[in-house]
């Protein structure tokens, strides 16, 4: 038996700002708020420009600043919530027009959750997290609460 998991939208934010450059480099990254563990090179947001430079080499070189407020490693898909909305963000911004179904399959060479934040809305999901069945449910009536002191100081 295939198991589901249940991907719900918290409204739990960081802040992703692109815009173009000028110059040779093709990307300067730039980031604030909690601190990001690791090689800067593997972080999603990164990947996704790059893995749309591949495709896209019209794609201008860009600065990116991150803000970051969700917290890494807390299950709560900060990370790939990034790198989807970069690949949502570069294609608004530079109209690469690129449809929702195509932007799916490129947040899945990201991450097994990505492409559910591509469409953000409830749904179960199967197979590596990237099959993504919607469903129509509201719980505005409930409150989520996170305990960030067991992720933060």
């Amino acid at each position: 038996m295939t198991s589901k998991l249940f991907f719900y939208p918290l409204p739990l934010y960081d802040v992703l700002e692109i815009t173009g450059k000028t110059g040779t480099d093709n990307i300067s990254f730039t980031a604030s708020g909690i601190a990001i563990a690791g090689d800067t090179e593997n972080n999603l947001c990164i990947k996704a420009y790059r893995l749309l430079k591949k495709e896209y080499p019209q794609l201008p070189p860009v600065d990116m600043y991150l803000h970051k407020t969700i917290p890494a490693g807390a299950g709560l898909g900060g990370g790939s919530a990034d790198g989807a909305f970069t690949l949502k963000l570069l294609n608004d911004t530079f109209q690469l027009n690129l449809s929702t179904a195509e932007l799916m399959k490129y947040a899945a060479q990201l991450g097994s959750d990505c492409p559910f934040f591509i469409s953000n809305t409830p749904g179960f999901a199967t197979g590596r997290g990237d099959i993504l069945e919607p469903i129509n449910v509201d719980l505005g009536n409930y409150k989520f609460v996170f305990d960030q002191s067991r992720y933060i100081g």
